[in-house]
């Protein structure tokens, strides 16, 4: 996570320069594409005529399209696809051809209750290349007493977020904004406040319709900055297939990319090696992969920690996963070059550190184990054969039972086997860590708990019902190797939400829902509920106390209240 380091003497006077932060016209009106687009209605002053005044003057509607601003009547007679149309109909301006939404004029009260508002960051460029980027809330008000001109009217916004960064440099200051679809405003007395670590300028919120997502104005002006060799756009196309020099294209991670380019322009190195990924594990989670990726190396083969020979086969076809696992091999001595690791992959896929150390321990050689097992899911179910005839005292000794003919026969009978052992000792044993488990982490607060599994079912029924594969991790669990916590919301205790993995250190190694958010543009849950997960785990690291009703003391809401 990109630091804040502007020089404190600097940051008051770059602030309030009025040039950093200065939105031309066109800039401004580059945002109406940003929003959908109307069709008002009103219906004519001769639309009931019980005397009969206008003989010659047939019922019309008025429509006023605020894409173009042309004006134009329908009646029954003249343009009757027009008159036909009803409020939230949709259709195409005769004018312009745009798409436009038909909005009655009585039904929203002349404007009062619509208005649109949506998420921008402009980018501007100093004198000297320093990059200024204005997030702001853009909103448009369509009160026809304030705003009679629908095509005419100003875009208006007010600044949420600025940052600061060039070469070696970021900064950030952030404040409160109140908004909603008919209002924006700054909250409470408005002051800006300096950040320590540069954050995302929006937040998904539900109640404001903002999904965390916003849009970019003056992308062009990078190619001239300090920051002009930063890679974002590639980085974009490459890791989260989204084209950021498209105006109508919603972003994300947009500004901490930048600041973590500001401040080591190393990203650009891994995105243009073809490792998008580790940039954007750096991006998203602050994560630099240390073990494989050296991030202050000046050459491709000292970034990936590879010799030249094995980072040209590597660099053929490069992959975060492929490196990590090499390295792991190479460390374990199971494997003493890229060219080897690559011979493995093509037969078993990039099998796990589990099976290779399995492979070591009995002495047998991992491409002949590679070879002979012909693919990767055979090859892990070996490994979860012996692991179990471990248990069950099998004399490994004997080759034939090692490797043995009928694999997956002997793999299912173990399975059987080791079950009808575990299951009563597991069972009893586990309840004791299970208590351990609740007094330690168990965790209400803000309409969300922490739910500790009541036994091995519980793990293998979460994973099935959320399509991820934490049921894998159950007899660990069990077996106190790792710790398998629900976060669910407090309402609905029952009813399956996210999954979190802890190692023994009581650190999250990862938290997933459905399908591992599987969809576009998900927002990870580690950070979507950021906030709530830190204060978490700052209670139970500091003791998990509880009043005497058993529920968690939260210091800092204690004093606040």
């Amino acid at each position: 996570m990109a630091k804040c380091n502007l020089a404190p003497e600097l940051r008051d006077e770059y602030l309030r320069r009025a040039e950093f932060w200065a939105h031309s016209g066109e800039e401004l009106e580059a945002c109406r594409q940003y929003f959908d687009n109307y069709l008002f209605c009103d219906r004519s002053e001769n639309w009931a005529d019980p005397d009969n005044d206008f003989p010659d003057s047939p019922p019309t509607k008025e429509y006023h399209c605020t894409a173009c601003g042309e004006r134009f009547s329908a009646s029954k007679d003249e343009r009757p696809e027009y008159f036909r149309l009803k409020h939230n109909d949709t259709t195409r301006c005769p004018y312009c051809d745009r798409s436009v939404t038909v909005k009655q004029m009585g039904r929203i009260r002349g404007g009062l209750n619509l208005s649109q508002s949506t998420a921008v960051t402009f980018i501007n460029v100093t004198g000297s290349g320093a990059v200024c980027l204005d997030s702001c809330i853009v909103f448009y008000d369509y009160n026809r007493e304030r705003n009679p001109g629908y095509a005419d009217m100003d875009v208006s916004h007010i600044s949420k977020r600025r940052y600061y960064m060039e070469q070696g440099t970021v900064m950030e200051w952030r404040r409160c904004i109140a908004a909603m679809p008919s209002y924006i405003s700054v909250a409470g007395e408005g002051g800006w406040e300096e950040a320590t670590n540069v954050q995302e300028p929006f937040q998904a919120n539900v109640m404001y319709g903002y999904d965390g997502f916003g849009y970019l104005v003056g992308l062009d002006k990078l190619e001239r900055s300090q920051l002009r060799y930063s890679a974002v756009v590639k980085y974009f196309a490459d890791y989260h297939n989204l084209d950021i020099t498209e105006p109508k294209t919603p972003v994300r991670l947009f500004v901490k990319y930048l600041a973590e380019y500001a401040l080591n322009n190393r990203i650009e190195m891994a995105v243009k090696l073809g490792l998008p990924a580790a940039a954007g594990e750096l991006v998203r989670d602050g994560r630099k992969n240390t073990r494989d990726l050296d991030w202050t190396a000046n050459t491709p083969a000292a970034f990936v920690r590879l010799n030249k020979a094995d980072a040209k086969v590597f660099f053929a076809d490069p992959s975060l996963v492929k490196l990590g696992w090499y390295h792991k091999l190479n460390k374990l001595g199971a494997v003493k070059s890229m060219k080897e690791a690559e011979f493995i992959a093509a037969r078993v896929g990039f099998c796990t550190v589990e099976t290779v150390q399995t492979a070591i321990k009995y002495g047998l050689d991992l491409r002949a184990l590679a070879s002979r097992m012909g693919d990767g899911q055979t090859l892990g179910v070996w490994t979860d054969y012996v692991t179990m005839g471990e248990t069950l005292g099998y004399d490994f000794s004997r080759r034939d039972v090692l490797l043995p003919k009928n694999l997956r026969e002997r793999h299912d009978a173990a399975a059987k086997a080791l079950k009808i052992m575990d299951d009563s000792k597991k069972t009893e044993a586990y309840q004791k860590r299970r208590k351990d488990l609740e007094k330690k982490y168990g965790y209400t607060c803000d309409g969300m708990s922490i739910v500790v599994p009541r036994g091995i079912d519980d793990i293998v029924r979460e994973g099935k019902t959320l399509e991820i594969c934490v049921g894998g991790y159950a007899h660990r669990h069990v077996e106190g190797k790792t710790t398998i916590l629900f976060l669910r919301h407090e309402r609905r205790p029952e009813r399956s939400w996210l999954c979190i993995e802890l190692d023994t250190r009581g650190r999250i190694v990862q938290i997933h829902g459905y399908k591992n958010e599987g969809y576009p543009h998900a927002i990870a849950p580690r950070e979507r509920y950021k906030e709530w997960l830190e204060q978490w785990q700052k209670w139970y690291k500091s003791g998990s106390l509880r009043d005497s009703k058993g529920k968690p003391i939260i210091k800092e809401r204690r004093k606040s209240a």
